[in-house]
């Protein structure tokens, strides 16, 4: 009787330490994650496609709260992004039809200065095809250089702003800025602040299920969806979820022009961005008569080191691609 009950918890003991390997087999953790990730580069994968991924999975692992993946905890995580996806599909029936012009909210980010809000994000929809609609943030929501990396060469830090862009603003009226001063070429497809748009950003503006809803957009950045006297390459062609405007889209939706004031492109940055030193221009306000700002564009500028910008009265300009002076107008499509 002793050995077959030795047998029989010998035979249990076994089972459970099998049954606790087979569980920690079905835990998500970081090394998986990454280990996930590897392969999808492996694969080569988009950049794009990796980061949406990786959320995606990292989502889910907090949901499991470090437990194993059951088939009954895989139903419930598939029920709850549904009932965020309903919960957002009635908030926008209430906001149809999006007409162009109009304004909506979407998703939240930081507006005040001290940057711990999450306040709802104004959206202006400036355009609508089928059931997508394609919008631009009203208010300049952030801060950052076109590219992180300040290029090679250049002085040391200026510390005269304004005196700087009036130096090349006459430079590039006479047409005699034609060839880059620092010799790194810029484009969209590689800049810094399509990366951060399309990491940092969506991951702390919209929930899971409002990233569902933003199309992962074809992204012209041909010549001539840039300012085309600027003799500048814009890159490939990319696919982004969050990107900025180019220069033919702004003169499409608001009838921008060079060395025009338009006071349609005018855009004042949030408080949260002015805490983040947004240069702005006391000599102009927007129609509410908040002192407006710099925006960047997804274009590239008269150099292939700078970038197009909006100025605070409205014109085009090129801007070096290492400026944080500049607002963030995310835009996006959604499908409604």
């Amino acid at each position: 009787m002793n050995s077959v009950n030795q047998l029989a918890e010998s035979s249990t003991e076994s089972f459970n330490d099998k049954k606790e390997s087979i569980m920690e087999d079905r835990i998500i953790d970081s090394k998986r994650i990454e280990s996930f990730i590897r392969s999808l580069k492996e694969e080569e994968k988009s950049s794009i496609t990796i980061e949406k991924y990786r959320r995606d999975v990292e989502r889910f692992m907090r949901f499991t709260k470090g437990n194993c993946v059951t088939k009954e905890m895989t139903i419930l995580y598939k029920e709850s992004l549904q009932e965020e996806m309903k919960a957002l599909k009635s908030a926008f029936r209430e906001e149809e039809p999006y007409l162009m012009g109009t304004v909506i909210t979407f998703g939240k980010y930081p507006q005040n200065q001290e940057g711990v809000d999450q306040t709802p994000i104004e959206w202006l929809v400036l355009d609508r095809k089928e059931q997508r609609a394609l919008l631009l943030s009203k208010y300049g929501l952030d801060v950052k250089a076109y590219h992180e990396q300040k290029i090679e060469g250049d002085d040391a830090e200026d510390e005269i702003p304004v005196l700087r862009r009036l130096f090349n603003n006459i430079l590039q009226r006479l047409h005699l800025k034609k060839n880059s001063l620092y010799g790194e070429e810029v484009t969209w497809e590689k800049c810094s602040l399509r990366n951060w748009l399309n990491s940092t950003f969506i991951d702390r503006a919209f929930t899971m299920a409002e990233q569902r809803k933003i199309v992962l957009s074809d992204v012209d950045n041909s010549h001539s969806s840039g300012y085309e006297e600027w003799k500048t390459d814009g890159g490939n062609d990319t696919q982004d979820q969050i990107f900025l405007l180019s220069y033919a889209e702004v003169k499409k939706y608001f009838g921008e022009t060079y060395e025009t004031k338009n006071m349609n492109a005018l855009t004042a940055p949030t408080a949260y961005a002015k805490q983040a030193e947004a240069y702005t221009d006391s000599r102009f306000t927007t129609e509410s008569g908040e002192e407006t700002g710099l925006w960047w564009l997804r274009s590239p500028g008269c150099t292939q080191d700078e970038a197009a910008v909006i100025e605070p009265d409205g014109k085009l300009f090129s801007l070096e691609a290492y400026d944080d002076e500049a607002c963030i107008r995310p835009a996006l499509w959604i499908q409604i």
